[in-house]
């Protein structure tokens, strides 16, 4: 298979000077890690994950992506109120910016007055209540505020004076207010306040019991109840014992009864349920994963949100749903194919895999009991094993990335932390980890050290047992004839590192600019001189993960938390690449031939590195349409040229057919039903000698 695909990719060099090509995407993910959950007092619910906002009306179990609020940051909160005239108004803070959507977010203004009314604060919070009132917390310098809104944010009058930046503001249903924070204080109607009689009550919640109000507190990992608005508590804890877990949440339900989560040491959550006028807790059930918001409809219904999406309940006891339909920002951290199969990393730690192009997926089984682990790298082989980097260590499976098993180091599992991992020959790769650089010869099976001094954090290769990788101080050549490696390029830095079959060496990470950081292309084309490339960034996410990709012709794509971009062969200027609002979070390539891309927002793209056409002209004169995208049975192929021939690979670069065209014909048709399911390759040759290449996707 090798073989083939270097001869489809030497056929390809010998046309090309490239310009930048195509992300073809291939599958999505819904989900994501919800950051805010809130509701309007019509009970619409409105979410947040990254820095796109959703809308349920239907109490979470489907939503609707809202326009972005706040362009070029990462992430976004939510606050949905309600006004005096019964208008349902939403706030979304990000970037230091606040912005106010009346429509149902289908558009957003600056909060421009905000900004002079607080003037001489520093605003560090916002916290929607539930009968419109908007609350900011600020400080000025030597203390901090609570304000208070009536007017939907045109203006704000102080309530409360707070000894410390509150945790968050819980409303009653009968308007009175609760500051949370070192101090917990009501602030009654006439904007007094009022100490709950107790100093470290961590959240607040509401149930349902009717008049008078009573309100459920957490203080030291212990439930409390007050009827009597904090003047008073009573300890709930009764037969409820988890000494070494923390309890997070306590929410009320239907018909008086009071549910409580606990969060566990491997992140995954306990429950129990107390009965109306019962002095015992009931545990329930145990759950996977972990809600940090959870609301709570009259009628029983429970919606939480979590690092995985949003979950639904009707009671909360029997099970909970994923209900993140239409929520796709579920963020990923690599991306892998073998055989057709897509294997992604969730910037949670879970790995999952989809046999059916993104349909469905399936979450695969790791060599560890922890959701703390992340995944760093994953790459498929030339036999169709994916091999896996992540901070517990080196994995590799066997069955197209469903289950794992770890490499084993000294005969014991390799259960250090891993960086990276590159196949650069048959069965032959090469890891960087925290004990040095491993190799191994089964592809990942066993391992054994060959330079405890490299600190490597990247590693690439072009397959022909040549590789290169970065450390601190630079890029080094490595053979797999050889254990040493020998130094290219003196860098400074921990950047990612790419390049081509003809010599091209790139190595891309942030850079340190006095406040902030810029994102630095260095390459070095062959028997030249080093150029550095300064590549467009915020300049503060000095944490989003940046690669680099080598294309034809000495061209680099480059990612950043401000989009993907390509710089020409010729040229040492960076183009933005059209792929939406999404966000690029690792490109990678295991032959240098096609790349994957994982995105933030849950996608997978592929692209094809080596395709190129001799100049710009070529390229608007030669260009090439295939449709329907994806294809299910027939695919038509239309060129701006006479067509000659039209050749078709498979993932691995091999050939699966041939046509020819009519003389003069620019169009071709031929059925994809004996295809299965997955990525192809189309390779147009016109009448011209010019070579036009392109990917679909087969999903029967």
């Amino acid at each position: 298979m090798k073989i083939v695909a270097l001869t489809l990719t030497c056929l390809l060099l010998a046309v090309s000077q490239s310009p930048a090509q195509q992300w073809i995407k291939l599958a999505q993910k819904d989900g994501g890690a919800v950051s805010t959950l809130t509701a309007n007092k019509f009970g619409d619910l409105y979410c947040t994950a990254l820095n796109q906002v959703y809308r349920s009306v239907d109490q979470g179990q489907s939503w609707q992506k809202l326009k972005t609020p706040i362009n070029d940051v990462l992430s976004v909160q939510v606050y949905a109120t309600t006004d005096s005239n019964g208008i349902a108004c939403l706030f979304a803070f990000g970037g230091g910016q606040l912005v106010r959507s009346t429509d149902d977010g289908q558009n957003w203004q600056p909060m421009n007055d905000l900004t002079d009314s607080l003037s001489q604060h520093k605003i560090l919070a916002f916290f929607s209540c539930r009968y419109g009132d908007f609350l900011a917390l600020a400080t000025n310098g030597s203390g901090y505020e609570l304000r208070r809104s009536r007017d939907n944010g045109i203006s704000f009058e102080p309530i409360a004076q707070l000894s410390a930046p509150a945790l968050n503001v819980f409303q009653s249903l009968d308007s009175t207010f609760f500051v949370i924070g070192a101090t917990t204080q009501r602030v009654n109607a006439d904007h007094s306040t009022t100490g709950v009689g107790t100093v470290n009550l961590t959240t607040c919640t509401q149930d349902f019991f009717g008049a008078p109000v009573a309100i459920w507190g957490i203080q030291n990992n212990q439930p409390i109840r007050s009827s009597n608005k904090g003047d008073t508590w009573k300890n709930y804890q009764y037969n409820m014992q988890e000494a070494n877990n923390t309890l997070i949440s306590i929410v009320g339900g239907r018909n008086g009864v009071a549910y409580a989560f606990w969060k566990t040491t491997s992140d995954s959550m306990h429950m129990y349920s107390l009965e109306a006028g019962s002095s015992s807790w009931n545990h329930v059930k145990d759950v996977a994963y972990t809600f940090h918001t959870i609301y709570a409809y009259t009628n029983g219904r429970l919606v939480a949100a979590s690092d995985a999406g949003i979950f639904s309940s009707e009671e909360g006891i029997d099970f909970w749903t994923n209900t993140s339909s239409g929520i796709s920002t579920y963020p990923l951290r690599a991306a892998a194919m073998s055989d057709n199969a897509i294997v992604i990393a969730g910037s949670n730690g879970v790995l999952s895999q989809s046999k059916t192009l993104g349909l469905d997926w399936s979450t695969a089984n790791i060599p560890t009991t922890t959701s703390k682990v992340s995944v760093r790298d994953l790459i498929g082989t030339a036999t169709g094993r994916i091999l896996c980097a992540s901070t517990a260590g080196l994995w590799f499976s066997t069955d197209l990335g469903l289950n794992y098993l770890s490499g084993q180091l000294n005969a014991n599992p390799m259960t250090q932390e891993a960086y990276c991992v590159q196949e650069v020959a048959a069965h032959v790769a090469y890891a960087g980890t925290s004990v040095g650089l491993l190799r191994s010869d089964d592809e990942g099976l066993t391992w054994t050290l060959v330079d405890a001094n490299a600190m490597v954090s990247s590693i690439y290769s072009s397959g022909d047992g040549r590789f290169l990788v970065a450390q601190a101080n630079g890029v080094y050549a490595g053979d797999t004839s050889s254990a040493a490696l020998s130094m290219l390029v003196p860098l400074s830095g921990a950047g990612k590192l790419s390049g081509t079959a003809q010599g091209d060496i790139f190595w891309a990470g942030y850079e340190s600019n006095g406040g902030g950081y810029t994102v630095t292309l260095y390459r070095k084309k062959l028997n030249q001189t080093i150029e550095k490339i300064t590549i467009p960034c915020s300049g503060t996410q000095n944490t989003f993960p940046v690669w680099v990709l080598g294309a034809a012709g000495a061209g680099a794509y480059v990612n950043t938390d401000l989009g993907v971009y390509y710089v020409n062969g010729s040229s040492t200027s960076a183009d933005k690449m059209d792929i939406g609002d999404d966000l690029l979070s690792s490109m990678r390539s295991s032959d240098g031939i096609t790349a994957l891309a994982a995105s933030e927002y849950g996608a997978v793209y592929k692209l094809d590195l080596t395709i190129g056409v001799q100049d710009d002209q070529q390229v608007q004169n030669a260009s090439l349409q295939c449709s329907p995208q994806p294809t299910s049975g027939v695919l038509l192929i239309h060129a701006a040229q006479a067509l000659h021939s039209v050749d078709l690979f498979d993932v691995h670069g091999k050939k699966c057919m041939t046509i020819d065209a009519s003389q003069g014909a620019q169009e071709l048709t031929f059925s994809t039903v004996a295809l299965s399911n997955g990525v192809y390759t189309v390779a147009a040759h016109l009448e011209s000698g010019v070579m036009v290449v392109k990917s679909i996707v087969v999903c029967h």
